[in-house]
């Protein structure tokens, strides 16, 4: 495809091409690569995950906020162990990009995350990426396609505030790091980042769509390595339905423009059982 010969193409990046937050006190490690892919591979990429993504706005029943929840924005995943259920491996027309990303990176990634932000209205929430299943120290590469959007770290005292207390864990001591994130800039969070920083993606006025690919590491061999996988599907896809819906880029542009084309959505398997949230 258009999208593989592009990704194939592109240049590699050299350590000067990275802008570099390194504050080793504060347990902060970010890099953050501008243009890592080009104008040809941009345009390629984005068409083709607007074409082949079934994207999924997820509901769900919080067991942390004891509530129905529902993702602020659309979601899809892909990977982990075919030993474990439920599984959907990373479809060969994405894995020439997974390989670049590897590539420059050094880490064996196998759990893809993507979203897709269709408007301003749409978010990510303050959280960490840190999970057990992904070690200590995950390196958690994060490529931007389309509108440029803002990123936004701030450092916490705990990145597992208690719930329903006066102490929201945030350290205001140290200052919030912003960072605009554009077209083909690929951010890196690595070495102890998760275990001290929450980030996320605000709202916008007037943002246009952006699609986000999230490059993750489930450690083989660990305790919850089986759980952390059921648990991606379960908030990036099934969420606790019985039949997950999903429906392509185009289709939800389709649906945006008139309530009264929806179409028909496509219906996908739900994994067996509830999965506690991590």
């Amino acid at each position: 495809t258009a999208a593989t010969a592009a990704a194939a193409a592109a240049p590699s990046q050299t350590p000067r091409d990275w802008l570099r937050i390194e504050d080793a006190a504060k347990g902060l490690h970010v890099k953050l690569c501008r243009g890592y892919l080009d104008a040809e591979s941009r345009r390629s990429w984005w068409s083709t995950l607007a074409e082949r993504v079934l994207w999924h706005r997820v509901t769900y029943l919080s067991g942390r906020f004891q509530k129905q929840c529902e993702t602020p924005c659309y979601t899809a995943f892909f990977g982990g162990f075919d030993a474990f259920e439920p599984f959907v491996p990373i479809p060969d027309w994405l894995l020439p990009l997974v390989e670049q990303v590897r590539a420059s990176l050094g880490v064996p990634f196998n759990a893809i995350l993507l979203r897709l932000y269709m408007d301003g209205a749409d978010e990510i929430a303050w959280h960490t990426d840190g999970r057990t299943f992904l070690g200590e120290r995950p390196t958690i590469g994060s490529l931007s396609l389309g509108a440029t959007a803002s990123f936004q770290l701030r450092r916490m005292r705990t990145v597992w505030p208690e719930l329903g207390g006066g102490d929201d864990g945030v350290d205001r001591s140290t200052p919030q790091r912003d960072l605009l994130l554009a077209d083909g800039d690929l951010l890196v969070m690595h070495g102890p980042t998760q275990r001290h920083w929450h980030h996320r993606v605000p709202k916008a006025a007037s943002r246009r769509p952006r699609i986000n690919i999230n490059f993750r590491y489930i450690l083989p061999g660990t305790a919850d390595a089986e759980r952390g996988q059921q648990a991606y599907y379960k908030y990036m896809v099934h969420g606790d339905a019985t039949l997950a819906t999903g429906r392509s880029m185009h289709e939800l542009m389709r649906r945006a423009g008139s309530i009264l084309s929806a179409p028909t959505p496509r219906v996908q398997a739900a994994p067996p059982l509830p999965v506690p949230q991590p």
